[in-house]
């Protein structure tokens, strides 16, 4: 009896044992870096995603009032300074574990060392000079995962932690963004370690690999058909039966006015009998807009010669229906392919999600925040498209996004500039493409005419259990219209949620003309300088951005068009 007695507790402490959830680590994360099916469900187990920024502190919320909403002076902000062996540090972040951190940018992390404190330990875990970390010179956090691009330095790498996480740095004043997730209390992690990271090279040279080129994670196409629509047609292209999910897309039209068919070409996706969830122009639907603006990223590419692809995985329970309709004013030719394969639908998987909204004339005055989307339920949001038509050569990007989760009062998400948001800096007009953002086309001079920019929200993905509000700032520098602000949200939902999308009409799908030339520019009066705005482009010198306490000029990152 006693023998049995053992036996009994033997096996429920084994039972036990088997039953505690795996200890996450970076190994488990740099996987996820590239797992775009696991964002097809909810998160197991649950995480908040939030950011720290160094957005200007005057903007506030009192009594329900908002107050200096739009201020502007956004470098040098920290929640203190400390001081270790006679040197100050400035506190960019300080979390309660377990956590991890996903994404570090600044725009001019020069002459300064960025530090982070593990787990209440009082000498640095990692240490580094920040503008080394963050282009790419710090193995190994090689590119992809660190890179420099149009002037913004990235740094997308796990750095895991199970009780707490300090990040400082030394230096003046700087702008900065850090997101980061925290889980449940209990949840196990593998706080981050040298030690660790030394052991993990193959598998960060496997997820580099991936993340360089994407296109490794095609599928090849089990559908095709032709497209061919009068104008005014529209046709049900394909009609799926589940479960299953829609793991590659690929379209590519043969027509003579490229870029304003794929604006009137309308792409309309119902999963399960209900929406249209995908509700959007075949353009941007996949982040190029307007036109087939060349680019590579995770989710989605647009190739040289047109051929625009989506990695996104678009699971259903029983039906998928995907119609195209043209609403232009030539036929619309070309060939439409998907990979569809099996997927096991569960309780926690979630339709996929694209919405899209446009405003014409847009006046400058006064600031608002543009609305991506609201939405109530579960869900992940996991993309932001942006396309704006700029009639000036003048900066048009000083807004931060600001997103709010699950009812919160006060944004989670406060920025620093819209361009900070993509993951550049300075209002740099240079074309660049990364596997998490890009900026696929702008005009020039300048920032004038037409500008397209996506972020992916892939390894920072941001959960919301009852709702999720996307906002962005308007923030010219010049007073008057923008001919069009068009932009595209895309998240991941349970059955049932509902957001403020509004039906597409033929009316709103066109592409607004730009002058034949940059409007003339006035001198802009920046904190009592005076500067001159022409159609040349001037670089303009991050380090005239001073220590701790002095805020940058208002239009700090413009590139002095």
């Amino acid at each position: 009896m006693r023998y049995f007695s053992w036996l009994c507790v033997f096996a429920c402490l084994l039972a036990a044992k088997i039953g505690q959830a795996a200890p996450i680590g970076m190994a488990e994360l740099l996987r996820e870096m590239v797992n775009l099916e696991r964002l097809t469900t909810l998160p197991s187990p649950h995480y908040i995603n939030r950011q720290f920024s160094s957005y200007d502190r005057a903007s506030r919320i009192e009594n329900g009032r908002k107050v200096n909403w739009f201020a502007n002076g956004d470098a040098g902000h920290y929640l203190r300074d400390e001081r270790r062996n006679g040197e100050v540090e400035h506190v960019m972040m300080d979390a309660e574990g377990p956590g991890v951190i996903t994404r570090i940018w600044s725009a001019n992390p020069d002459n300064t060392r960025i530090r982070i404190y593990i787990d209440g330990a009082t000498e640095p875990t990692f240490e580094a000079d920040f503008l080394a970390l963050t282009t790419g010179r710090v193995p190994p956090f090689i590119a992809p995962f660190s890179h420099r691009l149009a002037n913004g330095a990235n740094l997308y790498f796990p750095i895991p932690y199970a009780r707490h996480c300090k990040v400082t740095h030394t230096g003046r004043g700087i702008y900065y963004h850090i997101n980061y997730r925290t889980y449940p209390k209990g949840t196990p992690i593998r706080s981050f370690s040298v030690g660790e990271l030394q052991a993990l090279g193959p598998e960060i040279e496997r997820i580099a690999a991936v993340l360089s080129d994407p296109d490794r994670l095609n599928l090849r196409p089990n559908r095709t058909a032709s497209l061919n629509l009068k104008p005014g047609e529209g046709s049900n292209i394909f009609k799926l039966s589940g479960p299953a999910a829609i793991r590659f897309f690929s379209v590519k039209l043969n027509v003579e006015n490229l870029e304003n068919s794929l604006r009137t070409a309308h792409l309309q996706i119902w999963f399960d009998g209900a929406g249209p969830q995908i509700d959007c122009p075949l353009g941007d639907f996949f982040g190029t807009a307007p036109g087939a603006n060349p680019y590579v990223s995770l989710p989605c590419t647009v190739t040289k010669d047109g051929e625009m692809r989506c990695r996104f995985v678009m699971p259903f329970a029983k039906t998928a229906v995907v119609r195209i309709t043209n609403c232009g004013t030539v036929p619309l030719r070309g060939t439409v392919s998907l990979a569809v394969r099996p997927y096991r639908w569960t309780s926690n998987s979630m339709h996929f999600y694209v919405r899209w909204r446009t405003d014409f004339d847009v006046p400058t005055r006064p600031f608002k925040d543009m609305r991506w989307v609201e939405v109530t339920g579960r869900g992940r949001y996991v993309g932001t498209a942006l396309a704006i038509t700029n009639p000036w050569t003048d900066w048009w990007g000083e807004g931060d996004e600001k997103i709010y989760v699950d009812g919160e009062n006060f944004p989670s998400h406060f920025g620093t500039g819209t361009e900070d948001y993509f993951g550049y800096a300075w209002g740099s007009p240079q074309l660049y493409t990364h596997a998490y953002h890009a900026q696929p086309r702008c005009d020039g001079p300048g920032t004038f005419g037409h500008n397209s920019e996506v972020r992916w929200h892939i390894f920072d993905d941001i959960p919301f259990t009852k709702s999720i509000i996307f906002d962005l700032e308007l923030w010219h520098w010049k007073v008057g219209r923008v001919p069009a602000y068009t932009r595209t949200a895309y998240y991941y939902a349970r059955p049932g949620a509902k957001d403020d999308h509004e039906p597409i009409t033929p009316s709103m799908l066109r592409v607004p003309a730009k002058p034949p030339r940059p409007l003339a520019s006035a001198h802009t009066s920046r904190r009592g300088m005076v500067v001159t705005l022409s159609a040349t482009p001037k670089t303009f010198q991050p380090s005239a951005v001073e220590g701790k306490g002095l805020h940058a000029p208002r239009g700090k990152k413009h590139l002095g068009t």
